[in-house]
């Protein structure tokens, strides 16, 4: 019993030694502390401090976590897995789950801009795995959301709308309101992908009201971009002028795509000189899928107004770029269905490993209920029979002290019982003595009353013989 403890013990103590976190520099300790809030200035102090010594394994991996952390969120784009697989190494043989979650996550960020689709699911999902056990609504909504980008590019709307779902929900219980407005955002995107416009023009709206909230510009106006599409969607194209001219404000990152949106919509009225304006600003865009589609909207204008030198030249060049583009989407598209073919059989493995492992996890358990049980059995068994046992010397103590007093009962009654056999004895002697003289007085009288006979015959005969004389 006293070596089950003892084992128990030293397995504890082991346990604790190995999970113990250790102290980081101060250094890291402001960089992770301003990560969330600033994290430029995170970085800022990640660049300027002393590189830990890779000899203090767990200091250096937090350093390369946190360095990875600071490029991505600075919208630097990663170019290497070796800073992050360093943290990965370190903390999946550690024992905290957030640390290892969190490597995981920024593996899966890493490997998304190196364009490596496969691992970057991998890592996704066993950071989704480790996540959903902790308490860290932000790190889940982050999670949710990059794996749902990542179904959404393999096609896999379904999930991918699931997944962000979960990301809202999360991002409210993290009280990330600019997490939230992107994730009622994502969820507009998906639900005018599915042609329910009402439904999208919702949730765009409430992330309008929560934009409001954070007062950022950026954030407005690509909210109000999205109406502006489900407006165009639903024919309502006085709306999306109205919504251009009044609600966005146009920016490098928007440009392009508000003036295909207003030169389609002016096409769309009828507008046909401001249609040519702003479909030509497009047409000069870098980006070839707003060429093409500006093309072949050009094409269709200059048909309406009879100029069909013009709408072949476009025509020309919409049907140029066609190819172009079709080329790319085939490229991309043979990619695709290749990522998308390896990410599901990476599904299929790990549903498989899942299920696997949770077997094991079930074998594991019911023997280690079996052999606490059997501890515990044991244990109760073994107080049991010591208490059975003390009871029972208990009970023959109370036996012993019992036959004792007996003991020295009978020894008093027999040292009685002595003195009266000796008075018995000395009696009986007396008894004796009395006996024979009784038997010699009864002989003595048995003589004398022969004697008497014979005396009382012989007097008998004298007797006679006197009559006989007399007469």
């Amino acid at each position: 019993m006293k070596t089950i403890l003892y084992l128990l013990f030293s397995f504890s103590f082991l346990f604790s030694a190995c999970t113990k976190k250790e102290i980081l520099s101060p250094e890291l300790q402001e960089a992770e502390s301003l990560m969330r809030a600033y994290p430029d200035s995170a970085w800022t102090i990640l660049k300027n401090m002393t590189v830990p010594d890779p000899m203090n394994q767990e200091e250096y991996a937090t350093y390369c976590l946190l360095l990875v952390q600071a490029r991505d969120k600075n919208y630097e784009t990663h170019t290497s897995d070796s800073l992050i697989n360093i943290a990965i190494d370190c903390f999946s043989g550690k024992g905290d789950p957030l640390r290892k979650a969190w490597s995981l996550y920024y593996g899966g960020r890493v490997y998304s801009d190196l364009r490596n689709t496969p691992q970057a699911a991998f890592h996704y999902l066993q950071a989704k795995e480790l996540a959903d056990q902790t308490t860290d609504y932000n790190l889940r909504a982050l999670v949710s959301t990059n794996l749902g980008d990542l179904y959404a590019d393999l096609k896999l709307r379904e999930k991918a709308f699931e997944l962000k779902l979960e990301s809202l929900k999360y991002n409210e219980l993290a009280n990330d309101t600019l997490g939230y407005v992107y994730s009622l955002r994502d969820i507009g995107y998906e639900y005018r992908l599915q042609k329910q416009y009402d439904s999208a023009m919702w949730y765009y709206q409430e992330a309008l009201n929560y934009s409001d909230l954070i007062q950022n510009n950026n954030v407005r106006n690509i909210v109000q971009l999205g109406i502006a599409n489900v407006y165009s969607k639903k024919n309502l194209f006085k709306e999306v002028i109205i919504q251009v001219k009044n609600n966005i404000s146009v920016n490098e990152y928007n440009l392009d795509a508000i003036n295909f949106l207003l030169g389609e919509t002016f096409f769309q009225l009828n507008n046909l000189d401001s249609a040519l304006y702003y479909l030509l600003l497009a047409e000069k865009s870098d980006k070839i899928y707003v060429k093409t589609a500006a093309y072949n909207t050009l094409y269709n204008l200059e048909k309406r107004k009879s100029n069909y030198k013009d709408a072949y030249l476009y025509n020309e060049m919409y049907l140029q770029y066609s190819d172009s583009l079709y080329a790319s989407l085939l490229s991309e598209r043979v990619v695709e269905m290749e990522a998308k073919t390896n990410f599901l059989n990476l599904i299929n493995i790990r549903e498989r490993l899942k299920y696997q492992k949770a077997f094991q996890e079930q074998i594991y358990t019911y023997l280690l209920v079996s052999i606490l049980f059997l501890f515990v059995g044991s244990y109760f068994i073994y107080q049991y029979i010591k208490r059975d046992r003390e009871k029972k010397i208990i009970h023959i103590k109370k036996l012993i002290q019992r036959n004792k007093l007996k003991l020295k009962e009978n020894r008093f009654i027999i040292e009685q019982n002595i003195e009266l056999l000796s008075e018995k004895e000395l009696q009986l002697i007396k008894n004796e003595v009395r006996q024979d003289q009784v038997q010699s007085l009864i002989q003595e009288n048995k003589i004398l009353k022969a004697e008497i006979n014979d005396q009382e015959k012989l007097f008998s005969i004298l007797l006679q013989k006197n009559s006989y004389s007399f007469f």
